[in-house]
């Protein structure tokens, strides 16, 4: 059968390798918000929204206008737009709310939906013989070397995004591939019960311990926000210390997804019925501080449950 599937591999860039990808993800992030600057302005007039034909025209004389954007790739910039128009598409069919704007760091993502444009090295050698980390083409954009994790198959490649997580860059691939057909699980049926003192505990007995990654780093964290707020802002100290607070914060995730993978494939293989809680993760997060004309109660120790459920990322 075959299978439609990601694959996340880190990039190894080097240090103007490194600034090339922030300046084409902000390329990218920058027209996605003036697009959706133009789109609101639009709506507030019309109730209605420009439609991505109209906007691949009108990219046009913004890369006339502005050098930055001539430098970039212009699939990512299309794919840009694309988004937008999906996510006003969804709006208008109220599926979901209304688009908001890109922040960098947190949105810093390069598409490149066709594949034949990119070129890749698997297996490249020096003057040696001695093996070296592939690389992958991209389009105006040069060779860049990555971590081969996973072995894949170059053809089965149907698109590539390059993103920033935390301060390393990665390339999340969609991969269409023949794989075996899955082995059943066991017929066996289990329900799980979410918790903060434990992660999860089943049905029939067995239980996973508490996520506490924020809180092996919460006192590192305190004191590097601490140094934070001390500094200049954006100063160059200010960005090192912000540095290693995003390092610190990816390790944290890591640590997260790690157990949510290990806990989930563990449960997967085997149960084949799973039951859990229709658990409201909003509500039960929502602050306590209440209102002036009636002030909450314990709102630290609400504080508190609130960073420990989400901290177990029942969600994921």
């Amino acid at each position: 059968m075959y299978k439609i599937h990601g694959l996340k591999l880190r990039l190894e860039p080097t240090v103007q390798q490194y600034e090339l990808l922030a300046q084409v993800a902000g390329s990218v992030r920058f027209v996605y918000n003036r697009a959706l600057t133009l789109e609101k302005n639009y709506y507030k007039y019309s109730s209605e929204y420009v439609g991505y034909n109209e906007l691949a025209t009108i990219l046009k004389s913004w890369r006339r206008a502005f050098a930055f954007l001539q430098a970039a790739p212009i699939h990512p910039l299309q794919q840009a737009l694309r988004r937008l128009d999906r996510a006003y598409q969804d709006f208008f069919n109220r599926e979901k709310g209304p688009p908001k704007f890109k922040r960098k760091y947190q949105d810093d993502s390069i598409h490149f939906p066709a594949p034949d444009q990119i070129q890749w090295q698997l297996a490249p050698q020096d003057a040696r013989g001695s093996n070296r980390l592939p690389q992958i083409r991209l389009p105006k954009m040069g060779w860049f070397k990555f971590r081969l994790s996973k072995h894949f198959n170059v053809n089965s490649v149907r698109s590539v995004t390059v993103k920033r997580h935390g301060v390393h860059w990665f390339l999340a691939l969609v991969l269409e591939e023949s794989v075996p057909n899955p082995s059943p699980a066991p017929n066996k049926a289990v329900g799980i019960d979410l918790g903060v003192k434990r992660l999860a505990t089943l049905s029939d007995g067995t239980y996973y311990a508490a996520i506490e990654a924020y809180h092996k780093y919460q006192e590192k964290l305190a004191r590097l926000q601490q140094q934070l707020a001390r500094k200049v802002k954006y100063s160059n100290n200010f960005h090192k210390v912000r540095f290693k607070i995003r390092k610190v914060y990816e390790k944290i995730k890591n640590l997260r997804m790690d157990t949510a993978h290990k806990v989930t494939t563990e449960i997967t293989n085997n149960y084949n019925e799973i039951y859990l809680e229709d658990l409201s993760i909003k509500h039960m997060t929502a602050s306590a501080k209440g209102s002036i004309e009636s002030p909450g109660s314990k709102v630290a120790q609400k504080s508190g449950l609130n960073r420990r459920i989400l901290g177990q990322i029942w969600g994921t």
